[in-house]
């Protein structure tokens, strides 16, 4: 199975099951997700103050899944040569 970003959805099930006073366990099986995603989902977008907000979390995933990323090949002339080359034979 291949890799699957958390949905609003999810992160609104989360926060949920938070209110509820389940375990990550518990949450992850709800919502068809590990355990560690849950811990690493919480520990990534709680805070101390205000505790878990799906909304937030959710904006804050979608802004570090946004930033910009130079490819290897604009970035190193060597591998742009070699792989120009690979393509050229």
């Amino acid at each position: 199975m291949g890799r699957r970003r958390l949905s609003f959805s999810d992160r609104a099930d989360i926060a949920v099951g938070i209110l509820a006073g389940w375990t990550d366990r518990q949450i992850g099986a709800g919502i068809g997700r590990d355990q560690t995603i849950i811990r690493r989902e919480r520990g990534r977008n709680s805070t101390k103050t205000r505790g878990y907000h799906p909304v937030s979390a959710n904006c804050a995933a979608e802004r570090k899944g946004k930033r910009p990323q130079a490819r290897k090949i604009y970035t190193d002339p060597v591998i742009a040569a070699r792989v120009k080359a690979d393509l050229a034979s």
